[in-house]
């Protein structure tokens, strides 16, 4: 299944080429685990959504620890791969003052 993709997210694309996004990864812990885990899974799921992408695609604002998800400035290519990774469960603009600060 895509990703839900933000309407808001393509309109800051088109505007100015780039959008200031929180990324939300399916959660790669799956039921109870312990914290050390969690941390360790959904690190490794960071890992592998951003080893796809070059830095001149996304740059990284934030990584959450026990979340699995990602606060990034991205580039329309970016938004196509991140499009394509089954990983990635949504994909919402995070406007000034978002909640990765």
């Amino acid at each position: 299944m895509p990703p839900r993709i933000d309407p808001a997210v393509v309109d800051a694309l088109n505007a100015t080429g780039r959008a200031r996004v929180l990324i939300t990864l399916h959660d790669p812990a799956g039921g109870q685990v312990s914290d050390v885990e969690r941390e360790a899974r959904v690190a490794a799921a960071q890992d592998a959504v951003l080893a796809q992408l070059p830095a001149t695609e996304l740059t990284l604002l934030h990584r959450y620890r026990n979340v699995a998800g990602l606060a990034a400035l991205i580039t329309g290519r970016a938004l196509e791969v991140l499009r394509a990774d089954p990983r990635v469960r949504s994909i919402e603009l995070d406007g000034a003052g978002g909640v990765h600060r």
